[in-house]
């Protein structure tokens, strides 16, 4: 709904623009005073600097300087820690101290010490400890005066504390510094009155920061000492909501109710697509997101499938890169030593050069590798990859691709055993390193992962001299680190819209904010509580009661909730999800929204009095979902109310209703206008084999995909390659390119000359010739015309070529000597025919059209005239077991009495003595036919004329029911998805009806 506010709503926050005036004010009647503010994130300072500078039109800007708390921290503390010697605390360094504490300490926790997570936990209760300026000494005390329950555990808890605390800055002796040593150090700098010098201004502005750190931080007692006297700094505070102020929200605002989290995405970029057609620029819209990083996905997916390349803070982690990925692999397939399935997943996916295992690239064949392996008895162990590679050496050595495999599988298992199984932190990184180089490709990538091993070898000065790094350890911490160090994706306020969380949103101004995911509770979601210490325990610290904690949480909500709407200079969209998507759950909106909406409709204008019943009932929904509401309440009248206001939600209803009646309609398939005018059939019905195929499997996958020409969505990054779909396309035009050139290049060199008796033989196949050139040539080319498996050519279907080529090698060598020694000769390859017909009794007739992929004759040894035609079909994929030629599996195979027909049509000869073939192309090359020879027409044309007459009668009719088979998965139908798991069940109620009953009895009577 759009609201045009008419008045002044009380919003808790402090707009970017009322802040630069201020500061801007300011800045006239002080132009040469440095000053130093420090802002809520760094979009924020970004923003801030570039608009001040705007305002003040480029005078008296020099000596601002927009800083966020991390970075005046630095600035404070970095001199005093650097003169006391007291080095930065290295990547993974706290959670390697909570883990050796945990593995010196037994007690309480013993069960779970070497549980995954638990250092991580001990890791962040340290770090809140330290940061809330809790001492050791302190929670000893805590755990002595604890009840008899919890005594044990914060004892436990406080051993471990103490421990870690020891080794980090200014506790005796410790030479670390951690996030918290740094605030005590640039308290101690406040307290000395050096922070106006290490700043180099005396002017501090702290600009909406109160509600980033809790009550209990240490920032709260750094800011303390910057206010003193002594400091010499002059501390302004510009809060984030004062009493009294009130900010007005934009003139434009949106409430969304949107189905589920994937359509609210989705709305999201709507919404910024429809501004950008209003003249609004990417870069001045942003949309705001939960915390969890479910919501930044799906937004982020759904600009990308809008082409719009979004700035997103921290989204390119380099955990996800593929030379972490291989790296990481690596090392968990040293520890479990090489299990095979894993083994050639990794090998396949991973960015490797071949020559690492001494392979040139054409070499590399892991898709040969794996039957290979499994065909070897590899499950994985050092010792059983050597010694059956050796048993199967004789059995398999004459097997394609074996010699490879095993010279590769050998180097495999000598480089894995030879890497170290533990050692220092310097000695694996320089392991990990090396591999690095030797194994992967090189890249931005790869040496951003080498910089990150490289970090980590700083963590000896943490390790015991007895105490080895092993293998596991090592790979946690650089899955840690990797996780951690993460690239922005775009750049901020350059060319797209920011993707921002709600705290880094505070303080920053766009055109149009969407703010999505406003449910309860929790918007933009608390941060996770301390696994370790419970809500009493906090209050025995004297870190606040629950009550006052919760209220805190409460107000901080609110306040991101404030800088969400303040954000918007022109527009606001707030959303909110009605349902789960996965799980239909119902959602609630935000108390926030609540509010919000009560407030925007007593400012709405009197014209916008459904928008503001929807708000006041406390409902924000766009008003197709508020009418919905409606209807819900009075059933009565829901239907000529959707009749009179949403026509298309009344034909729904309406065919829900007819499709669970129990008479066929319209709804159902039956499509009247298919019907010639008069109630008459028409006379000739146009089909393919295939098609007709497909109708009696299922009229309905039929319609779909015959009548309305609905296919799959092509989508290359998830093709299978040469052994997926394509593979079919490929095999069938690679034989068509290959076949022609040879039959073109007998007919060149004179071979088949005016008046000869029989073509002679093809080249010789047991010697090379040209024809496996030819065979490459055609095997290219196919590929080249096929979309799917080029995309896929460059990942998968590159190691697959190779196997596709020797299987179909293997079967043209095959073919070609049959040529050579058989009475049958090729005529024409990728032949169509239009012209076989079918007259069944009550029946329209059928006009069968189609394309043979080869046409051979049988020529007569006298005279070279046709004696025989036949008809020859490639297949990919072979039935176990293979169809019998006269059975006809109630419709589902017709193609072979059919080809048999257009042999007769295309050669002019009788139908006895003509065949039919299909054939059939293994994995491997070899080859299967099921033939139906002409003698066997007269019997098995009764049950064919049978099976065409019902087939036709229903297509005639428009009868496209979903009547699947019985054998029929509809769970596997690319069509599922629009009919849906109702339609067999809808269709049962309908099986009385004359159109399903023709259909299921012909299914019943012919096999």
């Amino acid at each position: 709904m759009d609201v045009a506010v008419g008045k002044r709503c009380g919003t808790p926050c402090l707009s970017q623009a009322a802040f630069l005036d201020r500061l801007a004010a300011w800045r006239r009647e002080h132009p040469l005073e440095p000053v130093v503010v420090v802002g809520p994130s760094w979009e924020a300072c970004l923003q801030a600097t570039r608009r001040l500078a705007e305002r003040l039109a480029g005078a008296c800007c020099l000596g601002v300087y927009a800083i966020t708390p991390g970075s005046l921290v630095q600035k404070l503390s970095a001199p005093d820690l650097a003169e006391a010697g007291i080095r930065e605390l290295s990547p993974w360094g706290l959670e390697y101290l909570a883990w050796q504490a945990a593995r010196r300490r037994h007690g309480y926790y013993r069960m779970v010490a070497d549980r995954p997570g638990f250092t991580a936990a001990l890791a962040r209760t340290v770090a809140f400890l330290r940061a809330h300026g809790v001492s050791p000494e302190k929670l000893k005390a805590a755990a002595e005066h604890a009840p008899g329950e919890d005594r044990p555990r914060l004892s436990a808890l406080s051993a471990l504390y103490e421990d870690v605390s020891r080794r980090l800055a200014f506790e005796p002796g410790a030479r670390w510094a951690d996030p918290a040593a740094r605030f005590v150090s640039a308290i101690r700098c406040a307290r000395a009155g050096q922070a106006a010098q290490r700043l180099g201004a005396s002017h501090l502005i702290l600009w909406a920061v109160d509600f980033l750190f809790d009550p209990a931080h240490l920032w709260h007692a750094l800011v303390n000492e910057l206010q003193a006297p002594g400091s010499g700094l002059t501390v302004e505070h510009v809060p984030a909501g004062a009493a009294g102020d009130e900010v007005g929200l934009p003139p434009d605002v949106e409430v969304v109710a949107a189905p589920d989290e994937v359509r609210e995405a989705e709305l999201a970029v709507q919404q910024l697509l429809r501004a950008a057609d209003g003249g609004v620029p990417f870069y001045r819209m942003a949309v705001v997101v939960r915390q969890d990083e479910p919501y930044r996905h799906l937004v982020a997916d759904a600009m990308r499938r809008a082409g719009i390349t979004a700035y997103v803070p921290g989204a390119e982690r380099l955990s996800q890169s593929p030379a972490a990925r291989a790296l990481l692999g690596w090392l968990e397939l040293v520890e479990t030593e090489l299990p095979r399935a894993p083994t050639l997943e990794w090998l396949a996916s991973s960015p490797l050069k071949p020559g690492w295992l001494a392979l040139s690239r054409e070499a590399w064949q892991v898709g040969a590798w794996d039957p290979l392996s499994a065909r070897a008895g590899i499950a994985g162990g050092f010792d059983q990859w050597e010694s059956r590679l050796m048993a199967a050496e004789a059995r398999l050595r004459d097997s394609a691709h074996w010699q490879t495999f095993a010279a590769a599988a050998r180097r495999l298992v000598a480089e894995a055993r030879a890497f170290p199984r533990e050692g220092s932190w310097r000695e694996l990184s320089r392991a990990c390193r090396a591999w690095l180089g030797a194994a992967v490709e090189e890249g931005e990538e790869r040496d951003r992962v080498d910089g990150s091993l490289e970090s980590l070898e700083a963590l000896d000065e943490l390790r015991p001299p007895d105490a080895p790094v092993s293998l596991d350890l090592f790979r946690q911490a650089i899955g840690a680190a990797f996780e951690r160090e993460g690239r922005s994706s775009g750049r901020f306020e350059q060319g797209g819209p920011a993707l921002l969380s709600a705290h880094q949103l505070q303080g920053c101004s766009f055109a149009l904010t969407v703010a999505v995911g406003l449910t309860d509770p929790g918007w933009p979601q608390e941060a996770p509580r301390d696994p370790l210490l419970s809500e009493a325990d906090l209050e025995r610290l004297g870190l606040g009661t629950p009550g006052e904690r919760a209220a805190w949480r409460s107000l901080r909500e609110q306040h991101l909730f404030g800088a969400a709407c303040a954000s918007a200079e022109r527009r606001l969209v707030l959303s909110w999800p009605r349902a789960e998507a996965l799980t239909g759950k119902e959602r609630v909106s935000s108390p926030f929204l609540n509010g919000l909406s009560d407030r925007l409709a007593k400012a709405a204008r009197p014209s916008s009095a459904t928008a503001a019943g929807a708000a006041v009932s406390g409902e924000p929904v766009d008003r197709a979902g508020f009418d919905v509401q409606v209807a819900a309440r009075w059933p009565r009248h829901a239907w000529g109310y959707l009749q009179a206001h949403y026509p298309e939600a009344a034909a729904g209803a309406e065919a829900r209703r007819r499709r669970w009646s129990q008479k066929p309609g319209p709804w159902d398939g039956l499509v009247d206008a298919a019907v010639a005018p008069g109630g008459t059939l028409p006379a000739v019905v146009h089909v393919s084999p295939t098609g007709l195929e497909t109708y009696a499997r299922c009229p309905r996958r039929f319609f779909f995909s015959r009548r309305l020409h609905v296919s799959d969505e092509e989508v290359p990054e998830e093709a299978e390659g040469l052994l997926g779909p394509a593979k079919g396309s490929v095999l069938h035009r690679a034989l068509q390119i290959f076949f022609e050139r040879w039959l073109h290049a007998r007919a060149v060199a004179g071979s088949v000359g005016r008046g000869s008796t029989h073509p002679p033989g093809p080249p010789q196949p047991a010697a090379p010739g040209p024809w496996r050139a030819w065979l490459w040539e055609a095997l290219d080319a196919a590929i080249e015309e096929n979309f799917v498996a080029v995309a896929a050519l460059p990942g998968v279907a590159r190691l697959q070529r190779e196997l596709v080529f020797e299987a179909l090698s293997r079967f043209v060598s095959a073919e070609l000597e049959a040529i050579a020694a058989g009475p049958w000769q090729p005529r024409a390859f990728e032949r169509e025919f239009d012209d076989v017909k079918l007259a069944p009794a009550d029946s329209p007739t059928l006009h069968v059209h189609g394309r043979v992929d080869r046409l051979d004759v049988r020529l007569e040894e006298a005279g070279g005239t046709a004696v025989g035609g036949r008809v020859v079909d490639y297949k990919t994929r072979a039935p176990r077991p293979l169809p019998g030629p006269d059975r006809l599996e109630r419709g589902q195979s017709l193609q072979l009495p059919l080809y048999l027909q257009a042999a007769s049509t295309l050669t002019g000869l009788p139908v006895e003595r003509c065949e039919a073939q299909l054939v059939f192309i293994g994995e491997d090359g070899t080859r299967s036919e099921v033939v139906l020879p002409g003698t066997m027409w007269r019997e098995l044309e009764p049950a064919l004329l049978r099976v065409v007459g019902t087939l036709g009668n229903g297509l005639a009719s428009g009868t496209f029911m979903a009547l699947p088979d019985r054998n029929v998965q509809c769970s596997g139908c690319a069509f599922y998805p629009v009919c849906g798991p109702e339609a067999r069940r809808q269709a049962e109620r309908k099986r009385h009806a004359a159109p399903a009953q023709a259909l299921l009895a012909m299914r019943a009577e012919v096999r």
